[in-house]
């Protein structure tokens, strides 16, 4: 996953977290099956790496925790669409549109306008946002929108939400709202966008990934010839290689 998204970034001349992440555990990784070897099977007095196979630990260690992280993410995420998909299945799908004092119609859920008046029944759901314009004393269950279990009392003049269910009473409605202007609309509009959208903290981190790989880098080449000019024999070609990687 990674080493995908780095050499992405590569085609693209640019670098991000993941090229650093890519870096780190591949050089980390090679220099200790590298070292362990060498050292297993052509150890010399004169060279020696000793302890560099514990390096494959801490590629091993980071790819298991940044993969703990993903999967998490990844889980969040599944969970969230679940509940996206379960409010959705929840929106009805037709009104009952009163035209004159009598005549009632019903109408699909997008063909609603605003200024509709709309009759619902006791339990039925409002099918948009709007206002009570009968007499009389219902209650809403807007648990769905709210979490607020507890049934909330509406009479004359009071503001019903789309998505809500009428569980004592019946009432007659203005729309207020049709289409994706509902409020429950509204929400799961934001809902989606947050999961397909970059996080500003992700962004402020490639950025900031954007400038850090090539310091690191950088940093790694001048320790290694640093240290390789104090060197006065192999053990301190050792110890420069070490601290570079």
């Amino acid at each position: 996953i990674f080493h995908e998204a780095a050499w992405s970034a590569a085609l693209h001349k640019a670098s991000t977290m993941n090229t650093l992440v890519s870096l780190s555990t591949t050089v980390s990784f090679v220099y200790g099956v590298l070292g362990g070897f060498y050292d297993f099977y052509m150890r010399t007095h004169r060279f020696r790496l000793e302890m560099s196979a514990m390096f494959c630990e801490t590629s091993a260690v980071l790819i298991t925790v940044l993969l703990g992280g993903r999967f998490m993410e990844i889980v969040a995420k599944s969970k969230t669409t679940q509940s996206l998909h379960e409010i959705s299945a929840k929106r009805p799908h037709f009104a009952r549109l009163l035209e004159g004092e009598q005549t009632e119609t019903e109408i699909h859920y997008e063909l609603i306008q605003i200024g509709d008046r709309l009759r619902v029944l006791p339990g039925e759901q409002v099918p948009v946002d709007g206002e009570v314009t009968s007499d009389g004393t219902v209650y809403c269950d807007e648990s769905l929108l709210t979490g607020e279990a507890a049934p909330v009392r509406k009479h004359l003049g009071s503001q019903v939400v789309g998505g809500s269910s009428s569980v004592q009473g019946g009432f007659i409605m203005k729309a207020s709202s049709a289409g994706n202007s509902t409020t429950l609309a509204r929400i799961l509009q934001l809902v989606e966008d947050a999961q397909t959208r970059r996080p500003s903290v992700q962004r402020n981190v490639d950025w900031i990934a954007s400038y850090f790989t090539p310091v690191v880098l950088v940093a790694a080449v001048l320790t290694l010839l640093l240290w390789m000019l104090q060197a006065e024999d192999m053990d301190g070609v050792t110890f420069a290689i070490t601290r570079a990687v």
